[in-house]
């Protein structure tokens, strides 16, 4: 039954339908950028854009872009699933989806949720159906009338007491134009007919008789321009007759079993029916309604068509199922094309037509097909390597004897004769006289004489009767490239010949024809049908007249179209008009009237080059021209003389390239672009570009744009294809920009105008001159007196200069003194600390008398200190060093330092301490400086029998625990007395300098006041207080504590090593400076110079154990020193310490980049400076023992050689001989070696880089990976031996150290012994 079914329907297509209507179309699809392939609807709005509703998103065309402006909406749609599109104006824009109803305001570029009360259905159509009312189709829900205001009037469906539908099932709503009747259609009971005046409905009924329907699914609707309405159902097509007012089904056997999914009425009439699966038709009008298949894809036709719609320019947009959409846009060109799909080649060259209007396409490269109008039948003629076929496939002229036989011109392969008895063909070629196989003109005589013309071979004629062509002997070197005859006279053009000759045939002589000038290139040559004029088409100059009875030239420079264009070929009519092919489309031409109409490409017209002399000219007149874009044909009498150009349209804003769009922060435009026709600019914005587009979807791709700028611009800018204007620092003023637009050969369209205003700066308003002008007037007034007192700015300026230099030079100075002074303090304090701490001085009297000097030269020292860190208070890298301290101890100490200075005054100091000790992170020698002035100050303020009392107590603000330390003076009778702080000068200095250190420690200054007479420094003690930069070691961990007030080094070990086998060399150019070293080092061997020079040429021979080296030198930075020792790769591992007589933290920065292992400030502790050197002297010697943490934990075949790697040894020890022990921890190596925590860190972390738990753990790892190695143990029993109680732990361990699981490196070893 299948199989009778497809056959009917075939012979139904048979019977009534023609073959396949070829139109030129484009394809768009997802690729260039449309949002989704199957579109459901098309249209068209007010800017000329196309609006297309996809199953993913709303797409907007321009001919050039999609989705021009679909990001602004986009989002703001309730489902990217569109359904239906109606465009009432610019500023509404309806648009339904599957979960709503918008309007889209494209003036304002908003979105509006018109109507919630739709939000979450399926909107199926929206029509309008006056200016006032709009009715939608909603899935289920029947039909809604809505008012301009977005209020729902009324609502029909099933049941409704105002309009009853026959089903809620809505497809299409139709408005007919005449009557005002709206036309339903839905899928479950085919049309409702609804009368708006009385709310009368009439449903039709289903069957296949006269005002039935074919079918109760009905997909579609459309109105004709007979106002006939066409519906498609699931069966066919339905048409209803406006005059009989009756409905019927049309070409049922066609359709009789096909899906309709959409059907349009164009402006011709005619009928675009799309179906389901089974392509595009067409019901034409003017041929009886005739039924014609569209081929949108030369191998598809089985797509599904889901809308059709006709835009202003009259082209068909088809939707499909999944294909995207096509663009058909050839259907009302008056000038037809026809392509390489028919000629196989869309490079046309020799065409003629034969006496049966066959039209005979001679082709670059594909040889000839012979092509008939009305049947669209074709044959096609090659060469083949048969001798009767072609001798050459590229054909370059071709002629229609006056017998009717056929010859054509080739490139390569001479000339051909078509005998149309045996449809085979005659060569003539060098073998048959011809000079040349290049045949470019061909021409018949009133003789019947045939004339060929080659390149380069000259002029010959054809003798048929001995089959041979004859050529002209005069002319065998020239390049023919046209002849025409005329009398006895035989024309001809050449290409580099001179001109124009003309051959005569009775005397055989050869002329040129005197012109004013040499014809470069002659591409066709024509004698006019009504007038003795010879028209020349040629490459340099144009279109010319050759009177040849006056022997006059006449040119047309009054026409730049037929002056300056290369004249490709001429063809008359009958009108005597002339149809010439250049390179910018075809140009009409009256010469008796005087007048040109160009015609372009908008206008069908091939938008390649036209091939020179290619023409012919039909019986009926139809004219046709060869291009390389396939074979334009026309008929004069059809071609239409006004061509609207294309529309232009204004589409981006950007300002310093960010796009403006309407009402956003920048406020410029309150509209569109397009709908905008002034804009202010601020100076700042007047760097902006704009963007536009011509509206041409024939000939997009032949847009050309030209803009000017009035107030800027002296002349049109002709820019090509570029759709893009940009200006930048453009003045101040007012400007219109202009643009327009045309196709190749077509008329610039009227222009888009958008008015600019650019504002001046704010100071070069009107108001701002104003207060110029004041300005000028006021200084006018005042430069009398200004003037008169010169003399006397003058001089004071000069005085400023003078006191301005005297301070700088002051300062200078005193910087000066105050570090020459520091130098003698510093050897001053050294050996006097040095003689106190000598257990030989046993004299108690002498000890007494050294105390005092060591006392006052602190004082000096002191002193000193504080005026060089206010200094330092300016320092860009400024930076604390928190250590961790015992508060208590380290005041009590600090106290020490002045009870000296205190017995004198006859003034006491005691200290009130909490009961628990506290541990402090802070700054000692910030808080130091500190307390040394406020000491002083208070020492200021007291007599004799006063008390100064300290008070230490701890309080919490913020979670954050804070020390107080208060400062009383108690007189003798137990009261407090107030403290001054002006009776000190340094108080200006003091004061802001202790706040600010405080302010780095995030503490605080309390300084007596009206209520109270105490001082109080406030400092946080918790470590998380500070930086990670700032925390430094604890004291205990560092290895130092406070004696007194300065930091004296734990020297509790001593080395054994032997000191004067080592060598410190020294670099400083003080002479007592080097004394003092090799007093206090006489221990060592010291090696002293005074200038680097000296220094790098005995390090270069000699070794050294480290070297000294002064910051300040009088022929540089020591620091300088310490980085050309570093880069030196034999000098860099030996040990340097820098010496400053005062180390700003900037200098001890750059001196440890620099490379220094230590920096030291002036004065320093002997003591210190010694460990220091003996512990790098160690450090040094460990190192080239070779004696790591992996030699550590693997041999002991190394001999220690400080009592810290004797220590380490011990540990080790230890660590063997309770390798078994889960319960030997670090704490039971601190308890068995009997060392302090953090000792016992430092010492294995300076020895190992380990801390004390890793160390630990790394010797068990590794003695549990030599068990493994070397013996069968289980895994168990090995994490057993060695310690380990947990798996999982041991497990974790191993496979950190050894990235082998512990089983994994069993397998491994094992192997590698086997």
């Amino acid at each position: 039954m299948i199989y009778k079914t497809k056959l009917l329907f075939i012979g139904a297509l048979l019977l009534f339908s023609s073959i396949c209507i070829g139109q030129s179309s484009n394809n768009y699809t997802t690729l260039d950028g449309l949002s989704h392939n199957t579109v459901y609807q098309i249209e068209q709005d007010d800017y000329g854009l196309i609006w297309l509703a996809t199953e993913s998103g709303l797409s907007i065309f321009d001919g050039n872009n999609f989705n021009l402006v679909q990001p602004i909406y986009r989002d703001s749609l309730p489902s990217h699933f569109i359904t239906s599109i109606e465009i009432k104006s610019p500023k509404e824009v309806w648009v339904g989806t599957t979960k709503g109803l918008r309007v889209i305001d494209q003036v304002h570029e908003k979105i509006i949720n018109a109507l919630p009360e739709l939000e979450n259905k399926t909107i199926s159509h929206i029509k309008k159906l006056n200016d006032n009312l709009t009715l939608i189709g909603v899935n289920n829900f029947g039909i809604y009338l809505i008012d301009n205001q977005y209020s729902i009037i009324e609502h029909w469906y099933l049941g409704s007491s105002s309009i009853s539908l026959s089903s809620n099932q809505i497809e299409k709503i139709g408005i007919d134009k005449t009557t005002g009747l709206v036309w339903v259609t839905n899928k479950e009971t085919g049309i409702d007919l609804i009368n708006m005046t009385n709310h009368y409905i009439t449903t039709f009924p289903i069957g296949n008789g006269v005002n039935q329907v074919p079918s109760k699914k009905v997909y579609c609707i459309t109105q004709d321009k007979e106002n006939n309405i066409w519906v498609g159902t699931s069966k066919g097509i339905a048409k209803y007759d406006a005059k009989s007012k009756t409905l019927f089904s049309v070409h049922k056997r066609a359709f009789f079993n096909t899906t309709i999914l959409s059907i349009h009425s164009d402006s011709k009439g005619d009928i675009w029916i799309g179906t389901e699966l089974n392509g595009l038709w067409k019901i034409s009008a003017k041929t009886n309604n005739q039924l014609t298949r569209v081929a949108l894809h030369h191998e598809i036709t089985n797509q599904s068509i889901r809308s059709i719609y006709e835009d202003i320019q009259h082209n068909i947009w088809v939707g499909t199922q999944r294909r995207g959409v096509y663009l058909l846009k050839d259907q009302y060109h008056t000038f037809k094309l026809i392509k390489k799909d028919i000629l196989s080649s869309n490079i046309i060259w020799g065409i003629t037509l034969d006496k049966k209007n066959n039209i005979w396409a001679g082709t670059d490269g594909q040889g000839i097909t012979k092509y008939n109008l009305d049947n669209k039948t074709t044959k096609k003629y090659i060469h083949d390597g048969n001798e009767s076929s072609l001798s050459d496939n590229n054909i370059i002229s071709a002629l229609t004897t006056k017998k009717g036989e056929l010859w054509f011109g080739t490139y390569s392969g001479g000339l051909n004769k078509y005998d149309t008895i045996t449809d085979k063909f005659i060569h003539y070629t060098i073998d048959n006289g011809l000079l040349k196989n290049d045949v470019r003109a061909l021409a018949e005589d009133n003789d019947s004489t045939l004339w060929v013309g080659t390149n380069r071979g000259g002029l010959h004629f054809i003798n048929e009767k001995e089959n041979k062509a004859i050529s002209i002997d005069a002319t065998r070197t020239m390049d023919i490239r046209s002849i025409t005859s005329k009398d006895n006279l035989v024309w001809f053009g050449t290409y580099g010949d001179g001109g124009i000759f003309t051959y005569d045939k009775q005397s055989n002589k050869l002329l040129k024809v005197k012109l004013p000038f040499d014809i470069e290139i002659t591409f066709d040559l024509f004698f006019d049908n009504n007038a003795p004029i010879l028209w020349i088409g040629s490459f340099d100059k144009g279109l010319l007249a050759y009177h040849y009875k006056e022997k006059r030239l006449e040119e047309f420079k009054i026409h730049p179209s037929l002056s300056t264009n290369i004249i490709h070929a001429i063809q008359q009519d009958k009108n005597g008009v002339l149809w010439l092919t250049t390179n910018h489309g075809i140009v009409a031409f009256n010469y008796i009237k005087n007048t040109i109409t160009k015609h372009g490409i908008d206008e069908g017209i091939q938008q390649h080059d036209f091939m020179d002399g290619s023409r012919a000219i039909g019986k009926d007149g139809t004219i046709y021209f060869g291009g390389a874009g396939g074979l334009n044909y026309f008929h004069p009498k059809n071609i239409k003389i006004s061509v609207l150009p294309p529309q232009i349209l204004l589409t981006k804003l950007e300002v310093y390239n960010k796009t403006i769009r309407a009402n956003d922060k920048s406020k410029i435009l309150l509209k569109n672009i397009s709908d905008t026709k002034s804009i202010t600019l601020d100076s700042e914005e007047a760097q902006f570009s704009i963007a536009f587009q011509g509206i041409d979807y024939r000939n997009h791709d032949a847009l050309q744009y030209r803009y000017f700028m009035k107030g800027l611009d002296s002349d049109w800018n002709l820019v090509g294809k570029n759709n893009s204007a940009n200006y930048s620092n453009i003045n101040p003023g007012a400007y219109q920009f202009n643009v327009s637009t045309k196709s190749i050969g077509g008329k610039w369209s009227k222009p888009a105008t958008l008015e600019i205003k650019v504002l001046p700066p704010i100071w070069a308003t009107w108001w701002a001159k104003l207060l110029y002008f004041c300005i000028i007037i006021l200084g006018a007034w005042y430069w009398k007196d200004f003037t008169g007192k010169r003399a006397e700015i003058r001089s004071k300026l000069k005085l400023q200069e003078e006191q301005t230099n005297l301070h700088k030079e002051n300062k200078e100075v005193y910087e000066d003194i105050i570090n020459e002074l520091n130098t003698p303090i510093n050897q001053l304090l050294m050996p006097l600390e040095n003689m106190i701490h000598n257990n030989t001085n046993t004299s108690p009297a002498l000890r007494k008398q050294l105390q005092l000097l060591y006392l006052n030269a602190s004082k000096m020292h002191n002193i000193v200190r504080f005026i060089l860190s206010n200094k330092d208070r300016d320092e860009q890298h400024f930076k604390l060093e928190v250590y961790q301290y015992n508060l208590s101890t380290f005041l009590l100490n600090f106290r020490e330092s002045f009870l000296l200075q205190a017995a004198q005054l006859g003034v006491k100091i005691d200290i009130q301490l909490p009961e628990n000790d506290i541990t402090a992170w802070f700054d000692i020698e910030k808080i130091e400086t500190i307390l040394h002035f406020l000491f002083l100050t208070v020492f200021q303020n007291a007599t004799t029998s006063d008390q100064l009392l300290i008070v230490i107590d701890v309080t919490e603000n913020n979670q954050i625990n804070y020390a107080n330390i208060n400062l009383y003076l108690i007189d003798g009778e137990m009261r407090e007395k107030k403290i001054d702080l002006e009776m000190r000068k340094t108080a200006l200095i003091g004061i802001p300098m202790s706040e600010w250190f405080l302010k780095k420690h995030k503490g605080s200054l309390l300084l007596p006041s009206s209520t109270s007479n105490r001082i109080c420094i406030t400092i946080p003690i918790d470590k998380e207080t500070y930086t990670t930069d700032e925390i430094k070691l604890d004291a205990e961990e560092n290895g130092q504590f406070y004696f007194n007030n300065e930091l004296i080094a734990d020297n509790t070990s001593t080395d054994k090593l032997d000191k004067t086998a080592h060598t410190i060399t020294l670099l400083d150019d003080n002479k007592d400076t080097v004394a003092f070293f090799s007093s206090i080092l006489s221990e060592y061997n010291i090696v002293a110079f005074d200038n680097s020079v000296e220094l790098f040429q005995y390090l270069g021979k000699n070794d050294t154990d480290i070297i000294l080296i002064d910051n300040t030198l009088n022929s540089g930075s020591g620091i300088d020193i310490i980085k050309r020792l570093k880069k030196d790769a034999k000098l860099a591992i030996i040990p340097s310490i820098l010496i400053a007589s005062h180390l700003t933290e900037k200098n001890k920065v750059n001196g440890l980049k620099a490379g220094a292992d230590l920096c030291i400030s002036k004065p320093f502790h002997i003591s210190i400076l010694k460990t220091h050197i003996q512990n790098l002297i160690n450090s040094r010697q460990y190192f080239k023992n070779i004696y790591r943490n992996e030699i550590l934990t693997e041999t002991k075949e190394v001999v220690p050689v400080n009592e810290d790697e004797i220590l380490i040894a011990k540990i080790t020890d230890l660590i063997e001989n309770n390798m078994s022990n889960p319960d030997f921890k670090v704490q039971s190596i601190q308890d068995e070696i009997g060392i302090s925590q953090s000792s016992l860190y430092k010492k294995i972390k300076q020895q190992t880089g380990m801390s004390s738990s890793e160390f630990l753990r790394n010797f068990r790892i590794k003695f549990a990976a030599k068990l493994l190695a070397k013996s069968n143990l289980p895994v168990a029993e090995v994490m057993m031996k060695v310690g380990f109680s947990d798996a999982k732990y041991f497990r974790t361990s191993f496979k950190k150290k050894y990235e082998l699981s512990p089983s994994q490196y069993r397998k491994e070893h094992q192997k590698e012994s086997d």
